[in-house]
């Protein structure tokens, strides 16, 4: 429509970095919090030879039962969110 007046978008401005929090900078500038260190790998291939092989079907088979109660449905999701912890610390 001719005269009619331009309509400006708004800029929205999201700043990523937080003094009070764990952070690091990868290359491209953006700022990712700090994940959990994990253990060396012959450590989680030792854990997975003696523990994890038998705990980590004993942990999803405990997981499935709680699923099966409608109170703890929450703790067997939970539970099924750590399976691969419980197979390989």
């Amino acid at each position: 429509m001719p005269g009619a007046a331009a309509v400006q978008q708004p800029t929205i401005v999201v700043n990523v970095t937080n003094a009070n929090t764990n952070t690091n900078t990868n290359t491209i500038g953006m700022a990712v919090k700090a994940g959990r260190t994990h253990p060396p790998t012959w450590v989680r291939i030792l854990y997975f030879v003696f523990f994890g092989c038998w705990v980590g079907p004993l942990w999803v088979c405990g997981a499935l039962i709680m699923l099966c109660t409608v109170i703890g449905i929450p703790v067997g999701v939970l539970m099924l969110r750590y399976t691969v912890e419980s197979f390989f610390l």
